[in-house]
Parts: C-alpha cells; sequence; structure tokens
C-alpha cells in the first residue's frame, strides 16, 4: 500500500469503473481501478491498480454502467486485490498525439480520419468528398473541423451492412463540425442507411453545423415494406455501455426517407444530452425523437434495463417542419408522424421550439406496455398547424401501450385549423396542463381517446386560455380572438386579442439557428456605407425620398353588402350578416375588396366565417362577374359549410382575385331558418410567403 499511496501523490487519482456483466446471476460486477497514462515520445505508460470484491455483486441501481476499458493497452491482470503494474504498449507507426493534419478534395477522408491518433485535429478543406467507406472514429480526443462546403456525397454507393453508417463515432471527446453527408439510399430493407451514428461508449461527444440530407430508402420491396429504417442522426446506447454527455447543435436534418425510423433521434442509455438551435424538415417520420424501453434484454435485472432511457436532456431553440408520415408507405399512408416524440424518454425538458406543419406537434407517450414517459417540461413551445393529428398529444394510444407520467406543459402556444390542440391517451400519476394558449377554429379544442381513464383525467390539472368553449371540465378561460398572424419564415405566431400573451410560446434565436436560412452571396444586402467609412455603427444617412420605396405596405380589405343583408359589427370587429329568401335576391353577394395585395409577398388569404346553419351553401368567387373563378361553387353540395362552429378558408392568391373576393350565401325558404339565418365573417387575414 505504501506504493499505492505513493503513485497517487506522483499522478494524481483517476477512477474509472468498468461494468461486468455475470450472466448466470444476471447481476453486474464491479470491477474499479485507478489509472494514470504519462505520455514520452511515441510510447505511453499506464499505472493501473485493479480494486474489486470478486465476491461481491452490484446492480444497476448502484449507476455503475461504464463502458468497457479503454487506451489500457497490454496490462497483466492478477486477482482484484490492490495491485500495481507498470506497462508500456507501442504507439510506433501511428501519428503522435496533438497532430493536426490536413485533408483535401480527392484525398480519401475516411482513411486520414480513422488512422488519426488520440489528440489529433483534422482541418478538412471544401470539396465535394466522394464516399467510399465509412468514417469511424474509434480514438479518443479528435477533432474534424471543416470548411464552409465540405461534403461527404454518398450518391450510387452501394450500401451494405458495413458502410451504412456513413459517420460512426465509438470515442471519447470527439467533435465534428461543419461536415455535410448526403445521398446515402438504397432499396435494400436489409441495411439502415444513416448519417451521423453515435456508438455504445462514446462521450462528450459534439455534432454542430452538420447538414444531413437526400439520406433513406427507397420503398420498393413492397412485401417486406414495414422493414424499411433510415436515420439522419442517431445516438444509441447500449444497457450496459451508456454515452454521456451528447450535444447536436445548429445542425440542417431534411429530405431523408426514413421508413419506420427517425430524423434525429437518442435511443437509450443517453445520460446528458443536448439537441439545440437544428432545423429538421420535410422527412417521412418523426422529426426529433427521445426513446427508451427498446433494448430491453432479459438477461438484465428490471433496475439494470432502467437505464434504457433517454435522460437528463435539454430539446432548446429548434424548428421542425413538414414532418409526416403521409407520403410513407412503412405506415400506410396514415398521418402519426410527431415534430419532437418523447417515446420512453425521462427527465428531459423542452423549450422554445417551433413545431409547423408535422402530423403531431409534440407526442409525449409510451409505446411499450406496463412502460411510463414521465418528468417531461414543456414550456413556451409554439405548435402551429400541427393537425393530421393533434397538436399535442399525451399518453399511450392503447391498452398495449405504456403511459405518460408526472409531465408539465405550460406556457405553450397551439393553432390549428383542424383536429385538435390537445389529445389525452393513456396517463397515470398527476400532469400539469396549465396555462397554455389553445387556438382551434374547427375542432374542439380537446380530445379524449378511449385509453383514457377518467380517473387519470380527473388527476390531471387542467387550466388554460382557449379560444372555444369546451365539453371538458375544466378551469379554463375563454378568450375572444380577433385575428392569428403565422409568419413561417420568421417563426412566429401573433394573436390579436383581448388578451396579452407576452411570454407564450417560443422565441427562436436565429443568430444560433441560421441553416437552411442561408443567404446567397448575391442576395445579401449591399452596405450603404463609403469604402472609406469605418466600423463606428453610425447608421447610415438615408436620402428621405426614398423610404417611400422601401416601406412595406400591409394588405386591407373592406367589407360591403347589398340591402338583402342586414349587417352587425360585433364588438370583437366580426361583421355579422342576417338575410332571408326574397324572391329572386336569392344569391347576392357580400363584397371583399383588398388593398394593396403584393403578390411577391403574400400568397394566400384565409376567410374564418360563422355559419347559422350547417346546411348553408357558402360560395366564394373573384369579382369577373361575366367569367367568374370558383373558389367554393355553391352550386354544389360540398360547399355547405357542415358545422355551426368557426370554419377557415383558404383561397391563394392571384393575379385574377388580387382586388378582392364576392362571397355567396344561399337563403333557404324553410320556415326553421327564415329568420335566423346569418353568417358571421369572423377575420381576414393574408399570408406571406
Amino acid at each position: 500500500m505504501l506504493l499505492f499511496d505513493f503513485v497517487l501523490q506522483m499522478f494524481g487519482n483517476d477512477t474509472e469503473k468498468i461494468f461486468v456483466k455475470d450472466r448466470r446471476k444476471q447481476k453486474a460486477k464491479l470491477l474499479m481501478f485507478y489509472r494514470r497514462g504519462v505520455r514520452i515520445g511515441n510510447w505511453e505508460f499506464v499505472l493501473v491498480f485493479f480494486i474489486g470484491d470478486n465476491n461481491k455483486t452490484y446492480t444497476a441501481k448502484e449507476k455503475i454502467m461504464k463502458k468497457p476499458i479503454k487506451r489500457i493497452g497490454v496490462a497483466v491482470l492478477a486477482s482484484c486485490m490492490a495491485f500495481g503494474v507498470l506497462s508500456n504498449f507501442g504507439l510506433r507507426g501511428v501519428e503522435a498525439a496533438g497532430n493536426t493534419v490536413e485533408v483535401y478534395e480527392g484525398d480519401d477522408i475516411a482513411a486520414v480520419i480513422n488512422k488519426a491518433a488520440a489528440g489529433t485535429t483534422i482541418y478538412v478543406h471544401a470539396g465535394n468528398y466522394k464516399y467510399k467507406s465509412a468514417i469511424s472514429i474509434k480514438n479518443n480526443d479528435i477533432s474534424v473541423i471543416c470548411e464552409e462546403g465540405t461534403v461527404l456525397n454518398g450518391t450510387g454507393v452501394n450500401v451494405t451492412s458495413s458502410n451504412e453508417s456513413m459517420v460512426k463515432i465509438y470515442g471519447d471527446n470527439v467533435t465534428i463540425d461543419n461536415l455535410d453527408v448526403t445521398g446515402l439510399k438504397t432499396n435494400s430493407y436489409k441495411v439502415v442507411p444513416t448519417g451521423y451514428r453515435v456508438c455504445a461508449g462514446a462521450d462528450h461527444v459534439t455534432i454542430k453545423n452538420c447538414e444531413v440530407s437526400d439520406i433513406g430508402c427507397i420503398y420498393e420491396n413492397k412485401s417486406n415494406i414495414k422493414k424499411y429504417n433510415a436515420h439522419g442522426i442517431i445516438v444509441s446506447g447500449e444497457i450496459a455501455s451508456a454515452i454521456t454527455d451528447v450535444t447536436i447543435d445548429n445542425c440542417y436534418v431534411h429530405g431523408l426517407t426514413l421508413g419506420q425510423s427517425e430524423s434525429l433521434v437518442l435511443n437509450g442509455n443517453v445520460d446528458d444530452f443536448k439537441v439545440i438551435n437544428n432545423l429538421v424538415e420535410n422527412n417521412d417520420n418523426i422529426g426529433i425523437d427521445l426513446i427508451g424501453y427498446e433494448k430491453q434484454d432479459d438477461d438484465y435485472s428490471e433496475e439494470e434495463n432502467e437505464f434504457d432511457r433517454a435522460r437528463n436532456g435539454l430539446v432548446e431553440n429548434n424548428v421542425v417542419r413538414n414532418i409526416s408520415s403521409g407520403s410513407n408507405p412503412t405506415y400506410k399512408d396514415s398521418k402519426c408522424a410527431g415534430g419532437i416524440y418523447v417515446d420512453g424518454g425521462t427527465t428531459i425538458e423542452i423549450k422554445s421550439n417551433y413545431v409547423e406543419n408535422s402530423d403531431i406537434g409534440i407526442e409525449v407517450a409510451s409505446e411499450h406496455e406496463g412502460k411510463i414517459t414521465d418528468n417531461i417540461t414543456v414550456t413556451n413551445n409554439t405548435f402551429v398547424k400541427n393537425q393530421g393529428f393533434n397538436g399535442i398529444s399525451i399518453g399511450g394510444c392503447d391498452k398495449e401501450n405504456g403511459y405518460a407520467g408526472d409531465c408539465i406543459f405550460a406556457k405553450n402556444i397551439v393553432y390549428n385549423e383542424a383536429n385538435h390542440c390537445f389529445n389525452f391517451q393513456q396517463i397515470k400519476n398527476t400532469n400539469v396542463i396549465t396555462d397554455n394558449v389553445f387556438i382551434d377554429t374547427a375542432s374542439d379544442v380537446y380530445e379524449k381517446e378511449s385509453a383514457c381513464s377518467s380517473d387519470a383525467l380527473k388527476k390531471t390539472k387542467i387550466s388554460n386560455f382557449i379560444s372555444r368553449k369546451t365539453s371538458f371540465a375544466t378551469k379554463d378561460t375563454v378568450f375572444n380572438v380577433k385575428y392569428v398572424d403565422i409568419d413561417s419564415d420568421n417563426c412566429t405566431i401573433t394573436i390579436n386579442s383581448d388578451k396579452k400573451f407576452d411570454g407564450y410560446g417560443a422565441k427562436i434565436d436565429f443568430s444560433k439557428n441560421t441553416l437552411g436560412k442561408t443567404v446567397k452571396e448575391d442576395e445579401k444586402p449591399v452596405d450603404n456605407y463609403e469604402e472609406n467609412d469605418t466600423e463606428d455603427n453610425t447608421e447610415a444617412e438615408v436620402d428621405e425620398n426614398d423610404t417611400e420605396d422601401e416601406e412595406m405596405v400591409e394588405p386591407t380589405y373592406k367589407i360591403s353588402a347589398p340591402s338583402f343583408y342586414t349587417v352587425k359589427d360585433l364588438s370583437d370587429g366580426s361583421k355579422q350578416f342576417t338575410f332571408k329568401k326574397t324572391g329572386s335576391t336569392n344569391w347576392k353577394h357580400i363584397t371583399v375588396d383588398f388593398n394593396d395585395v403584393d403578390l411577391e409577398r403574400y400568397n394566400k388569404v384565409y376567410i374564418t366565417v360563422v355559419a347559422s346553419r350547417k346546411d348553408l351553401y357558402l360560395g366564394i368567387t373573384n369579382k369577373d362577374e361575366d367569367d367568374p373563378i370558383f373558389y367554393r361553387n355553391h352550386w354544389k353540395s360540398s360547399s355547405k359549410v357542415g358545422t355551426t362552429k368557426e370554419v377557415t378558408i383558404e383561397i391563394d392568391l392571384t393575379e385574377d382575385n388580387l382586388d378582392g373576393l364576392y362571397i355567396y350565401c344561399d337563403a333557404t325558404s324553410s320556415s326553421t331558418y327564415k329568420k335566423s339565418q346569418k353568417l358571421t365573417i369572423r377575420s381576414i387575414r393574408f399570408d406571406k410567403k
């Protein structure tokens, strides 16, 4: 022990723990060692003291699961008594640590990176690098720094099990910056094309500023259609080998065909992660996924299997758009893909994300019977038109699934024009859904599925701001919405109402999230400064005569009607038109005049109306009475409103209607409706491109 104390004083105390599987007892044994390495030239000396009790077993509950021994080299293992061995292992023929290596277009990028010694920084110059074999980073302390425009291109490559992942990371302290991967596709369901894969045992990994595109499945084998899988980025930990401290930052993941898998996913034993500032869009399955319980193994105890969960994570400042399985044949065109999905994860904070036009804005659920997704906090996010299924969904979708519990949803904004804002499935324990803003223009705000028990729902705290009364027994506040303006480019939603919602929803910081919005060189604004001006932050002088041309004029509208209608201005700014059948004046139109519609900036107009009867025929044309263009043909039964709730009608803006529209209401002679036929125009808004 004197030697032991002396060495600790000389070299310090680095402690590692090894998880050793005893399959006979289905327990884990602990081998703990003190290690200190000294590098002299091309030789590394490793001093190792092994400590352990061969008769004692440890469970996963004691949190001893760590990756296998790395960098020990050749060491003689005696008994599990305190013992020291001074050993060395040769590094001859391999680049010494601390080197820098440069890669140029035409080089074999995988060969250079794969042979780099621990501590090497690889600088990759811009270029289109042909993908030949997988980049596999197995050494520690590796940095791959790429110039803008560095692309690893897998187009035309025959995808096999050995090259299905373009970049694989096994080592610790690995950073990859600005390496774009693209083009790896296959019609084979037996392989899984993947952009980036972080493998079990890796720690302290950062993937940032990388673009992942055009990767995935070519759905040709119809008889095995459900076996297709692909990933953009996957971090995949195993029960006995955790991945810790992973950051995925400012990556652009798009144009993927994923089969049954996900765009950006952390699966299994992944502890301490950040998914921040990314743009994920235009993929045919889940956008960001945080998974647990998929790798359960009977060889492990129940406590050990609990490590099979993505946990202790942050998902912040991401933009997720156009995520839908509607065109994915492995789902038979069912729309069920979540923009963000937590399936089995635990202790995760999801905040300030913007999700638009996905099947589900966010789903917090468990697909595994008897298992729970818990301690998920979802705050200050914006979910817009995620209406293939619902804006937010919580729980397992049927009795064969698991639960969600102890989750919090607060200060989120959800806007839908179809389906519901919030969907309840199998839940348990106490969930808190308070202080959110739910605007639904076509359906009830809430939906409860049969899998959700009434007792579980009673334990849920529900108190939100909602745009319409609901059948749910809640403590909600109904507020009056005048109009909603959505700016998809800037990821914002503006709510004009009798309530103020400052501090609600996402505030996307584009200084940290720029991928997918890069300005081309010839489109960049030109400085108004003279060449000899200094950078003193002084505002450039602007000719007052030029300001009028540069000012952006917002479109406006005006509504008028003939005497066939009795017009009433309501307190919320709506116009209510009352009418009844009087001879041949059945089809008099309401006129909506548009002003200052710039078709280069605006491409749609949305008209929100409420009819007093479900079978009201509603027609809309342009203002050409001689040869009208019908956007809704009031002569056809398909133009019945069909509800007495709000309906929003979307119309493309063109040269034919930029000056306005005619709205037609039929007036029945039925005595039931004769004195009570009304159409209320709640709002008209113009949508920017």
